[in-house]
């Protein structure tokens, strides 16, 4: 298939399952998956670092739709993904774009995929699947425990035998010269978040990667035994400023009938009055982060310091 109207490219050739599933789907059906733009303009007004040559790594790609779209715009990408079924597409569309890359040294629109999950250590990990990602079909809410957890079962989930290996983000960027910062880390790993910032854990302290997009979701993460509010906090804790999107903040204010004096609606830096930008993020306070305890949505963290090479990291 295709992926059109995308950044202004031209169509992009990507490989989707012939077989029902949710995000392929979508992919098919809209000629992009609409999460991609997002990461993209993330990305693109980010005045840290010249354009393109910027690293990107992708924690749970997926099919690779936003891995391709970020190759195909010149970054240099860093994909991980456990799951074979998704391999296969991905690997095939990198292959019809030329944007394989044939070594450790990733060069500018190529992408390195890392056959594995996010993790906190390198180590095993067992899949699971809920029930109403078999219902759907989506593939996309298959999650990862630990090998010791194989046998639990919850209300409405499993999980399955099947084992994938676990990297960390520090190893995943072992090989980039240590002056580059790392320009986004984009998480999508259904309730492994927490432990896959704990991987990169040097690297956030170091600020070495400039911005984290998450996926947001605590019944996810409340299934692998993580407080909710503890991801915000430890990032806050790391030296990030933390975003939520603005209508989500505005929502939740008019909910609440408050205005939170220290809160400040603002846009990305260089985003301003440019076509390209989707919507305005808000910066939010510490004071008011459990408004997102309820919500699936997307936490954007941004360093507030600039990346110093000679740091840890």
């Amino acid at each position: 298939d295709r992926m059109i109207n995308v950044a202004g490219l031209p169509p992009i050739a990507i490989c989707v399952r012939a077989k029902f599933n949710y995000i392929d789907h979508a992919v098919k059906q809209n000629g992009k998956w609409v999460n991609c733009e997002t990461d993209m303009v993330l990305v693109a007004t980010d005045p840290s670092e010249p354009q393109p040559g910027a690293h990107v790594i992708d924690a749970g790609a997926n099919i690779g739709a936003c891995s391709l779209l970020m190759a195909k715009l010149g970054f240099r990408v860093i994909s991980l993904e456990p799951l074979p079924e998704h391999l296969k597409m991905l690997f095939g569309s990198l292959v019809l774009n030329g944007a394989v890359a044939t070594n450790n040294a990733t060069r500018d629109g190529q992408v390195r995929v890392i056959v594995g999950a996010g993790g906190s250590k390198a180590s095993t990990a067992v899949v699971g699947v809920a029930s109403d990602g078999l219902r759907f079909s989506n593939s996309g809410t298959t999650e990862i425990f630990p090998v010791e957890r194989r046998h639990l079962q919850f209300d409405q989930f499993r999980v399955l035998g099947r084992s994938v290996p676990v990297h960390t983000v520090a190893s995943a960027v072992r090989d980039i010269p240590m002056q580059d910062p790392i320009h986004l880390l984009k998480i999508d790993v259904e309730g492994s978040e927490l432990e896959v910032l704990r991987g990169a854990r040097d690297l956030l302290i170091s600020q070495r990667i400039r911005r984290i997009l998450i996926e947001f979701w605590p019944p996810h993460l409340k299934r692998h035994g993580e407080y909710p509010m503890d991801l915000p906090w430890f990032l806050r804790s790391h030296g990030y400023d933390i975003y939520y999107p603005e209508v989500v903040w505005r929502q939740w204010l008019i909910a609440k009938q408050t205005v939170a004096p220290d809160a400040k609606i603002v846009s990305l830096e260089g985003c301003e009055d440019k076509p390209e930008c989707v919507g305005k993020w808000a910066l939010v306070p510490p004071s008011q982060f459990e408004m997102i305890q309820g919500r699936w949505t997307d936490i954007l963290a941004v360093a507030k310091q600039p990346w110093n090479p000679g740091s840890t990291g």
